[in-house]
């Protein structure tokens, strides 16, 4: 995987926040930023490029969902991959989160297998949209 890639992780937890930024680090993505919510990751998505956006759904101050219609309704950062997590499995908030732009939405528990091949994928389709 490159490590060129600029990932933002937003994630209300500290602890889910260092899980991933772990996960990413083993997958080679070097350069890694954060945010606790959607306000401070819009911040965020101003300073600098990122080119995948990794989200939970439910924090306080902006939650993912909302984070995710601001980016998507952003002509500047509305091609940047989406990834929204949940902490459970429902079918609706899934079908919301898709129908609302998100590229992929993945459940916890996070493994390391899944994200892995859930970014490969989406990645690939970004540098190569005719695969």
């Amino acid at each position: 995987m490159t490590t060129e890639q600029r990932v933002l992780i937003v994630d209300d937890l500290n602890g889910t926040r260092e899980i991933l930024r772990e996960m990413l680090n083993e997958l080679g993505f070097n350069e890694i930023v954060e945010a606790c919510n959607g306000k401070e990751a819009l911040q965020l998505l101003g300073q600098g490029s990122v080119t995948l956006i990794i989200s939970d759904y439910e924090m306080g101050e902006l939650s993912g969902m909302e984070l995710l219609r601001q980016v998507k309704s952003d002509p500047a950062h509305s091609k940047i991959p989406f990834v929204m997590v949940s902490s459970q499995y429902e079918p609706a908030i899934m079908h919301q989160a898709i129908k609302e732009g998100a590229d992929v939405y993945i459940a916890k528990p996070l493994r390391l297998n899944t994200l892995q091949q859930k970014i490969t994928s989406l990645l690939r389709e970004e540098e190569d949209p005719d695969s």
